[in-house]
């Protein structure tokens, strides 16, 4: 539209040298009296490096997920409040539930109170920096019990601060 500022996405540019690279362009359209659009004026600035490291980090993130989902083992981590913010496929199935169905939902909702009062004192060893390994009870969605061992690690912030948990969990019901 005429006087409305005109923004692109990223859009690719051949060079003379025959190399292609990716630009941003904000600009606005300059009128005559009339109202006529007789040039547009703008500043682009050039994205290619940006672009390809959004791309490597996907990349590497899509990798690092199927990575993930391949282990027997399951993977949960919860943050600094408890909340579970990521499971594999086998954690969530380990428990019955789907990966959607315990993201958000604190770590104690799968548990009995016994479990519970358990989890809230290694969750203290946690913020401590203790890592460690023990065998523990959990329930599943239909409420039948499951027996794991768990492999438990902080995780901390740049500045050394307690943001969660991550846990690998091997199911040892048969074992028991």
């Amino acid at each position: 539209k005429e006087g409305q500022p005109i923004k692109t996405d990223n859009f690719r540019v051949k060079k003379k040298s025959g190399r292609f690279l990716y630009l941003k362009t904000n600009a606005i359209p300059i009128q005559d009296k009339t109202g006529k659009v007789v040039e547009i004026m703008g500043i682009s600035h050039e994205t290619t490096k940006s672009l390809k490291a959004e791309m490597l980090l996907k990349e590497s993130e899509e990798k690092y997920r199927r990575l993930i989902d391949a282990l027997q083992e399951g993977v949960w981590a919860i943050d600094e409040k408890d909340n579970t913010t990521f499971v594999n496929n086998r954690m969530a199935d380990m428990l019955g539930y789907t990966v959607d169905e315990m993201i958000g939902k604190k770590v104690f909702e799968f548990m009995d109170e016994r479990g519970i009062e358990l989890c809230k004192y290694y969750v203290e060893k946690r913020k401590e920096g203790v890592k460690e390994q023990h065998d523990f009870e959990l329930l599943k969605k239909d409420g039948s019990r499951i027996y794991v061992t768990m492999e438990a690690s902080p995780i901390y912030d740049e500045s050394g601060n307690y943001t969660g948990g991550v846990t690998g969990v091997i199911d040892v019901t048969e074992r028991k």
